[in-house]
């Protein structure tokens, strides 16, 4: 009858909804859930790190962390940790706004204790350097998961009774029951941006120098060259320094800072002739200015004319340098590790304060 058929509908509609939210809930993909339910050291099957990253960031396992962007994800964590005889995770966000940096290092410094975190690395590239408003929060298509990044767990649950954690779970699945698909991210935040043998250097060539044949080209130069006095300069406005502020602000005294200027391709770099350039190099300068006022702290500045930023074959496009490349600048860091001061020709170190002493100070 069509009263036992509504009751009967009713029933298994009830049991198909408690079932998938059971899953849901005891799966955790985000390792979020309230009580942490089969909590485990679990790897990622998302791409949007945003959803999951805070998680990993609560994990006091993890005393050290990158932050930044894409351009410096190629950095391994077990390298780090060998180095500075930290743990680290690995933080950095593809596509990362300052505002969602900001807002990542205060969530992984809530959890700690000063005296507990070791070092943290800051990737300081273009998006520290907007001047306008519109960046100060995020560009994303969707609304910053402001209910991730808090003490409460309770107010994630709405989110995350949905088709996309449907889809993660069916990932996870994927690859632990049958054997197929690939783990985004290990337990540690850390994932591969593009596999080794997907790379083809014409095709690099095309996404540095934004033509279709990967042509090999110059920037032509700025004519008449772009000037500004200083007064002009202090006119500009990057709306995102604020954030650095408050980041250098809560970061402990004890801890080591490392401030990381990426090696963008020299292309990507600019004319040094541009408004652009200037630009950039003046957000740079005042980067560097915040850094003085701080103890234990690094700024290293990879965005040169270097070996490593004129060579095409170093790199996947203008922004992102390849494996062999991130291992470069590990052994770049290593040796900084160990003197502050050590030269070399594919960076320079622009400050440098080490238990308090100022030993470097390369600062206009």
């Amino acid at each position: 009858s069509p009263k036992r058929f509504t009751k009967a509908f009713t029933v298994s509609f009830a049991v198909t909804i408690l079932i998938l939210c059971g899953t849901i809930y005891f799966v955790n993909p985000f390792n979020n859930m309230p009580l942490r339910p089969l909590h485990t050291k679990q790897n990622y099957y998302d791409v949007e790190q945003r959803f999951f990253y805070p998680a990993i960031a609560r994990e006091k396992q993890y005393d050290s962390a990158v932050f930044g962007t894409s351009t410096l994800r190629a950095l391994l964590p077990e390298d780090l940790n060998r180095i500075f005889g930290s743990n680290f995770a690995q933080l950095a966000l593809n596509n990362g706004q300052a505002y969602e940096q900001y807002r990542l290092f205060k969530h992984f410094m809530r959890f700690r204790a000063p005296e507990e975190v070791k070092t943290v690395i800051f990737d300081v590239d273009a998006k520290w350097c907007m001047r306008k408003d519109s960046f100060v929060k995020t560009e994303r298509s969707y609304p910053f998961p402001d209910y991730l990044y808090d003490d409460n767990p309770w107010n994630d649950v709405p989110y995350l009774f949905n088709t996309k954690m449907l889809e993660i779970i069916g990932r996870m699945l994927n690859y632990n029951v049958l054997g197929k698909g690939r783990v985004r991210h290990l337990a540690n935040g850390w994932g591969y941006m593009w596999p080794e043998h997907d790379w083809d250097l014409t095709q690099a060539r095309r996404e540095i120098y934004g033509n279709n044949d990967g042509t090999v080209q110059t920037h032509p130069d700025t004519v008449p060259p772009f000037t500004a006095s200083n007064d002009e300069k202090a006119e500009w406005h990057y709306a995102v320094h604020d954030f650095m502020r408050e980041i250098l602000d809560t970061a402990p005294t004890s801890t080591q800072k490392i401030l990381i200027f990426p090696p963008y391709h020299i292309y990507k770099q600019g004319n040094p002739t541009s408004e652009s350039h200037a630009v950039f190099q003046e957000c740079k300068d005042r980067i560097v200015s915040m850094a003085t006022t701080k103890q234990n702290i690094l700024v290293v500045d990879f965005m040169i004319d270097s070996p490593i930023t004129r060579e095409d074959s170093n790199y996947w496009d203008g922004l992102h340098f390849n494996q062999d490349t991130a291992q470069r600048l590990t052994a770049a860091l290593e040796a900084l590790s160990k003197d502050p001061l050590a030269a070399s020709d594919i960076y320079k170190v622009l400050y440098a304060d080490w238990n308090g002493t100022v030993i470097k100070k390369e600062y206009p």
